[in-house]
């Protein structure tokens, strides 16, 4: 890793503290910020747009095109919903994702980032799919 770039993210690092000593809440969204899935998303959707006939995307497109609401990503995508319903899209593509996902792992630093704000009596709320699931498995 370059020495800049080691710079930068420290700096990074330092602005988020920063930000972070202001709330009384933190909020962690899930999936790419602390879960690792990109890859997977990006072969799911690869897929999704293969069984439809659609160009696949690269990883540069993927990011360009991707956004909320997930409906209008989709169609960014090259979905057209009068062929077929954004329900069963979506449906399919979890079909897709949902097994690989538990190959994945979290993101560089960030259960280490998520244990340093805890003890700072923060209280942390996470959303995303993946992590849903994970813990209603551990639950039971």
């Amino acid at each position: 890793m370059k020495t800049e770039t080691v710079r930068d993210e420290s700096r990074a690092i330092m602005r988020q503290e920063e930000l972070f000593m202001r709330w009384n809440c933190a909020v962690w969204d899930w999936n790419g910020t602390l879960f690792d899935d990109v890859d997977i998303c990006i072969y799911s959707i690869n897929e999704l747009l293969a069984r439809h006939g659609l160009k696949r995307l690269d990883a540069e497109k993927y990011r360009e095109i991707f956004g909320f609401p997930v409906k209008d990503y989709y169609k960014r995508a090259g979905f057209d919903f009068s062929l077929i319903s954004f329900d069963e899209l979506a449906k399919e593509y979890m079909e897709i994702y949902q097994p690989l996902s538990d190959s994945c792992r979290l993101r560089r630093g960030a259960q280490e980032t998520v244990v340093s704000k805890s003890k700072l009596d923060k209280r942390l709320r996470f959303f995303g799919w993946a992590y849903a699931r994970r813990n209603k498995q551990a639950a039971g």
